[in-house]
């Protein structure tokens, strides 16, 4: 899934007060305030209480290159308040896995290799992990509003700007007639540069209650990837070893201890089977 960004420049008016999330397009016409677009997007689909039901979240699909070719499998696991682990495996048996415990934000690279996140990208993925972060989109970002209309794939879309606290803005376009997010404008961390991912959700379906894209296409720096899921099923038993942090992770962390001269409290233990 991808995160539930959210932003609000906040719009001084020339009588000193103006209402939040409300501005006005090129042709001076007033906007749908954002809290109203988002608000639309939780209640098509599904609505608030249905989403509090849920409190865990299984997805399997695959990640395709542009061309249509399958590069490999992807499993995700999630679970209130924010436990996150996703693994992606090509054909040819490397795999890449990432998670966050509600502590640290890790990643095991296809050699092996173990690394935490931190920055940007590690606020990036927290909120993420964040579960049923479309209910939650007032804590996660600092600002919200709606900056104008645009087109995306011939429908006329409210274009909503999100911005959480210290970060940069991104960019959500939900389809005026259905309500759903068609689009989105997403910065990510490369190093030292930020670039913007864009991401077309569709492909709409009902998963326990509620609706979500079982396709995504994504473009980052000219290459295109589509993640398309074949199952959604929530509210199944996720052992808490899924969430801990890998063997690899745990070294890495004990090692840094050792060269600061204390021992860290890490658990035992190797983490998931996947």
């Amino acid at each position: 899934m991808a995160p539930f960004p959210g932003g609000l420049w906040i719009l001084a008016a020339f009588v000193g007060f103006a209402l939040a999330g409300q501005g006005a397009d090129t042709e001076g016409r007033t906007l749908r305030p954002a809290e109203v677009i988002l608000e639309r997007f939780i209640e098509v689909t599904g609505g608030r209480a249905a989403y509090e039901r849920l409190h865990s979240r299984v997805a399997r699909g695959r990640m395709e290159a542009s061309d249509g070719k399958v590069a490999g499998l992807m499993t995700m696991y999630q679970a209130v308040p924010n436990k996150l682990r996703m693994r992606f495996e090509t054909f040819e048996g490397m795999a890449i896995e990432r998670g966050f415990d509600g502590d640290v934000v890790w990643e095991v690279d296809y050699r092996g290799q173990a690394r935490t996140i931190e920055g940007l990208e590690r606020a990036s993925a927290i909120r993420l992990a964040s579960f049923n972060a479309e209910l939650h989109w007032p804590d996660l970002f600092e600002n919200v509003r709606t900056v104008g209309t645009d087109l995306v794939d011939g429908r006329e879309c409210h274009t909503v700007e999100l911005t959480p606290k210290g970060e940069p803005a991104q960019f959500h376009f939900f389809d005026k007639a259905t309500g759903l997010r068609v689009k989105m404008l997403v910065p990510y961390q490369i190093g030292e540069a930020t670039v913007d991912i864009e991401m077309i959700p569709g492909e709409y379906k009902p998963a326990d209650g509620i609706r979500l894209p079982f396709v995504t296409r994504q473009r980052l720096m000219e290459q295109d990837r589509i993640v398309a899921l074949d199952t959604i099923v929530h509210n199944v038993p996720i052992p808490p070893e899924v969430f801990e942090l890998p063997c690899e992770v745990k070294a890495l962390l004990e090692e840094r201890s050792k060269a600061l001269g204390y021992t860290p409290n890490v658990p035992n233990g190797s983490g998931a089977d996947e």
